[in-house]
């Protein structure tokens, strides 16, 4: 079930963030502006990454997952809804906060969903899906609904799909050792 989860998940990710640049463009922004947009989500994700473990211990993987595809839901939803390039330029931070939350917790959530003989090919799964299967699905589909649709339409969808893969993997993630915060689940031996 998380590996479905992963792909609702990346393939919104990937019809919102493959268009981004182009929406900028459309909204009056060039170059300047994506390249703005795209170091300020990277300036966010660094530090977001070095908070997610204490989030983690303190909230439980679960949550912090579902927080960052909350987190990517709502950029999404505001890089469809705003028209001006600056301001789209600048909540591309959401992504750089999403990224950070979603791909850290996932690497450990495989850690402990599965055996340790079975970790790296639990990480390859997850690869495999988030990121080959989701962004050919993400930026097909991206791309016909952004031309034929308009961007409004495509990063409505790519906040509803990220929702959904949310949904999945609240459910996905109910076990104890993934829900409770760290303080709270017994050690694995």
């Amino acid at each position: 079930m998380f590996l479905l989860a992963l792909l609702l998940v990346w393939t919104g990710f990937n019809a919102a963030w493959n268009f981004i640049g182009l929406k900028i463009e459309r909204a009056g922004g060039g170059a300047l502006l994506v390249g703005i947009g795209t170091a300020l989500g990277g300036l966010v994700e660094v530090p977001v990454m070095r908070l997610s473990s204490r989030f983690s211990k303190r909230f439980g993987l679960r949550a912090v997952y579902v927080a960052g595809c909350v987190v990517y839901a709502t950029g999404f939803l505001l890089w469809g809804l705003v028209e001006d390039p600056t301001i789209l330029s600048v909540l591309t931070v959401f992504e750089g906060a999403g990224f950070a939350l979603l791909f850290t917790t996932m690497v450990v959530v495989i850690g402990r969903m599965l055996p340790s003989n079975l970790y790296s090919t639990g990480q390859s799964l997850a690869a495999t899906m988030g990121f080959g299967i989701a962004p050919i699905i993400g930026a097909g589909l991206g791309g016909l609904v952004f031309d034929r649709f308009g961007p409004a339409t495509l990063y409505v969808g790519a906040s509803l799909l990220t929702l959904g893969g949310g949904a999945v993997a609240w459910i996905a993630l109910s076990t104890p050792a993934l829900s409770r915060p760290a303080r709270d689940v017994e050690p694995v031996l």
